[in-house]
């Protein structure tokens, strides 16, 4: 059985639009390198590739790789941390719709890194844009997607920095004054102040503060013991825990103690915190 071809993203001269043939039908995707047209392609390719797994893809591209990554990203990563990856590929692979995995070489991955310095990003983001698409090659040598050199090319690169022309660099972000914090809390939501009052006394971070549940504490003690389901060190097999003294408490007990797994800070359903 001869193996599937990869569909390219192609253009239609006449209409300009983008267009991908699959399973012998032209589908129209929109205006030809609109961000509407990339993204019905990639849905539509991640569904082909899907529906071919089991067998080996012939002609395989860096949106192809993009599809498949995200089919393995589902497994290996959650959150924030997915969601990330998964922009990464997917901003490389727009950039290069129609490159083959066997024609990736330095100045794809150069050109890559300069397109994120034009958007005028940080040099940390842009560093970890690249760190994120090494390890996706990585995945993809592992699985005979990519020729192993690729790697190579990273070595080759300058490690963005601040003196490069285009980088934003932005001034130190700065605590807010309190006086700032007092003022506006008057005008906020009941809920919110509350939110903005139990950040401010614990120095938890804004995620673990709206997670917050009875079924978290541990109030055996004068300091209570706050320890969040998930946190920004918890995919390192850390533990965190936030003191929770007593102005913190004073916030916890005017919310009303009701069932212990219920969000505290909720806009309603207790079933479900603020996103």
């Amino acid at each position: 059985m001869r193996p599937p071809k990869i569909p390219k993203y192609c253009f239609h001269k006449y209409s300009e639009q983008a267009f991908m043939l699959l399973n012998r039908k032209y589908r129209y995707l929109g205006a030809y390198n609109s961000p509407e047209s990339h993204k019905k392609y990639h849905r539509l390719l991640r569904e082909f590739c899907k529906r071919h797994s089991h067998l080996k893809i012939d002609g395989m591209t860096t949106p192809a790789i993009a599809a498949l990554f995200e089919e393995h990203s589902e497994i290996r990563h959650s959150g924030g941390t997915r969601d990330s990856y998964n922009r990464t590929i997917r901003t490389f692979s727009r950039l290069f719709p129609d490159l083959e995995a066997s024609s990736v070489d330095c100045w794809h991955i150069e050109e890559f890194q300069l397109a994120l310095v034009h958007k005028g990003l940080t040099a940390n983001t842009i560093n970890d844009y690249l760190a994120r698409l090494k390890r996706i090659f990585r995945w993809a040598i592992r699985n005979q997607y990519l020729h192993k050199e690729t790697l190579l090319y990273f070595e080759m690169l300058d490690r963005v920095d601040r003196t490069w022309a285009g980088v934003n660099n932005p001034e130190r972000i700065k605590p807010i004054a309190i006086e700032r914090v007092n003022q506006i809390l008057p005008d906020l939501p009941p809920t919110i102040a509350a939110l903005v009052k139990f950040q401010l006394f614990t120095g938890c971070r804004p995620g673990e503060a709206r997670t917050l549940r009875l079924c978290d504490l541990d109030i055996s003690k004068d300091v209570w013991l706050y320890t969040p389901q998930q946190h920004k060190t918890s995919h390192l097999g850390k533990n965190r825990v936030v003191y929770v003294g007593p102005l913190a408490q004073q916030v916890i007990e005017a919310q009303g103690i009701g069932n212990s797994e219920a969000y505290l800070f909720h806009s309603g359903d207790p079933s479900s915190c603020y996103s």
